[in-house]
């Protein structure tokens, strides 16, 4: 059985500085094309792909460039999440998220943007199909972002009073 990622071929298309970016295709395939950006500096792949960032496990293009280029033994740190090593298991529930179990752990950017992600799709699975169901779903989504653009512009002004009486009592002392 062959390695995933040798079903696929990789193609420097352009190098910039120390990014270089590839092009990768399944083998005798056009499509679909997927690009790695490779930042030899930070020893950093990016893929359009994303499923690094969705789901912490390295996707077969950015391994088909890191085969590609000999780094498949010397994985940066970076993509190796704590929950795929044997210290998984060992680290208890309260180190990895504190001692205080009433506050939430800190989630990767990524983590989160995904949970969003999934929710919006489950919504999207229930929307689809049928016009009037269709309509309810938009006009639900137009509200939800108007709401949620009202509480932005808010938070805003209410940061704006809290910096100014700052500096007022920087000014006073």
């Amino acid at each position: 059985m062959s390695f995933l990622s040798q079903k696929y071929k990789g193609f420097k298309i352009q190098e910039e500085d120390l990014k270089k970016t590839y092009k990768v295709v399944p083998n005798r395939k056009e499509r679909p094309i997927y690009d790695v950006v490779f930042d030899i500096l930070e020893n950093k792949a990016t893929c359009t792909c994303h499923m690094f960032e969705f789901c912490g496990i390295l996707c077969k293009h950015i391994l088909t460039i890191l085969v590609k280029k000999s780094l498949v033994d010397h994985y940066p740190k970076r993509y190796i999440l704590d929950r795929w090593t044997i210290n998984a298991k060992s680290q208890g529930f309260c180190e990895e998220f504190g001692d205080n179990l009433e506050e939430e752990p800190q989630d990767s950017f990524a983590l989160l943007r995904n949970n969003l992600i999934m929710e919006l799709l489950e919504l999207v699975e229930l929307g689809y199909g049928l016009r009037e169901k269709y309509n309810h779903l938009k006009r639900i989504i137009k509200n939800i972002r108007t709401e949620f653009l009202t509480w932005m512009i808010i938070l805003r002004m209410k940061l704006r009073v809290v910096c100014q009486e700052l500096l007022l009592q920087r000014t006073i002392l």
